[in-house]
């Protein structure tokens, strides 16, 4: 659940001067996108990609590879991915939601919302839900295995068990201003239950039901064992994860992070952004996407941002470890991309970039 702290401008660049021009039909694959992709999948040794090309009308699909390494089952565009640290842009969506219908404000303070916790660390006694969703809270980061080691027995529904974390988080010591943190967006989810009195997997269910789209808390080959399986290294070589395998997120994490998609729908949830960053009204008030993408400089609410030649670009990448997936907004360019993987290691993640290169000098006019 980290998200890559690249130089984005350098990533970017080849991007950013090139745009699309596609000819083909939405909905489903093109052979041309699904040949590149196996190229780069073969060469970078990766299991299994799926790629959007998404613009304001309509979005263009690739795919390839199995579900797992020398597996049998092949993708489609039902094929879920889990989208990491990407799932933060969703729980930003919901909270700027509950915003428009005055359940909540970035401004509302997190001990008058939950007096209970006000027996904490002084210096988080004026954090903002706006300062969650920032990474501006000063909360120590959960971005590693090493820092859950410390936490206590935490047991109970998982709202009673995100209270207990919060309780426990709240007490440590503070972090430099603008640390990434998964645990600040796990105290987010608490804050956006309280003002709502509904659970955080309610408040994605109503979401993703008002939007029509498909999702899997979890990692996907748990919902259906022919969707993409993630996979890590061991012995020096790449080795998929079972459905059974004990490693899993903390089930009171999901907000920062344990949300799988398909590219179809991850899409479309990416083009309503794209929308409204374009002026659109939708599911949000276009402000309102302008807010959450580039209403602070660098990290805004739930994503990454930069300027090229003035032009603003969100993005985010998002990974436990096991998966990647890298989402890129590109508003003067009426563009967005995604791309998705089920593996994670260098090697890979390069290959994803490369992919994307590929795809511009392919595509691009």
């Amino acid at each position: 659940m980290h998200s890559h702290s690249q130089d984005m401008k350098t990533i970017l660049l080849t991007l950013i001067i090139s745009s699309f021009c596609f000819h083909l039909k939405a909905q489903q694959t093109n052979n041309e996108i699904n040949h590149i992709i196996d190229s780069v999948r073969i060469k970078y040794e990766i299991p299994a990609m799926a790629v959007a090309v998404i613009k304001t009308h309509t979005c263009y699909y690739g795919i390839g590879g199995t579900s797992k390494l020398n597996g049998t089952d092949t993708l489609t565009l039902k094929s879920k991915f889990h989208l990491g640290s990407n799932t933060k842009a969703i729980t930003s969506f919901i909270a700027m939601k509950m915003i428009e219908n005055h359940e909540i404000k970035p401004e509302t303070k997190l001990v008058e919302l939950i007096p209970e916790l006000s027996n904490i660390n002084k210096v988080y006694k004026n954090t903002t839900l706006g300062d969650l969703l920032s990474h501006n809270a000063k909360i120590q980061p959960y971005t590693g295995g090493a820092e859950y080691q410390k936490l206590p027995e935490i047991k109970g529904t998982i709202s009673e068990k995100r209270m207990q974390f919060a309780e426990f988080v709240l007490n440590e010591q503070e972090v430099e201003k603008g640390t990434y943190s998964n645990a600040g967006y796990t105290i987010a989810a608490l804050m956006l239950e309280k003002a709502s009195n509904k659970s955080f997997e309610e408040l994605v269910k109503k979401t993703m039901n008002d939007l029509e789209l498909k999702y899997f808390i979890g990692f996907p080959n748990k919902e259906d064992i022919k969707n993409p399986w993630g996979h890590w290294k061991e012995d020096n070589k790449l080795v998929p994860l079972s459905p059974g395998h004990s490693y899993k997120l903390k089930d009171y994490m999901i907000s920062a992070g344990d949300i799988s998609m398909n590219i179809v729908d991850y899409s479309k949830f990416i083009q309503l952004n794209l929308k409204g960053l374009l002026s659109e009204d939708n599911f949000l008030k276009s402000d309102n996407y302008k807010m959450l993408h580039f209403g602070l400089n660098g990290y805004s609410y739930g994503w990454g941002n930069t300027e090229i030649d003035t032009n603003k670009i969100s993005y985010h990448d998002g990974s436990a470890g096991t998966y990647y997936c890298h989402t890129i907004i590109i508003p003067y360019k009426k563009t967005a991309i995604v791309v998705m993987a089920n593996s994670a290691e260098d090697k890979q993640v390069a290959g994803m970039y490369k992919l994307r290169e590929l795809m511009i000098g392919k595509y691009g006019s």
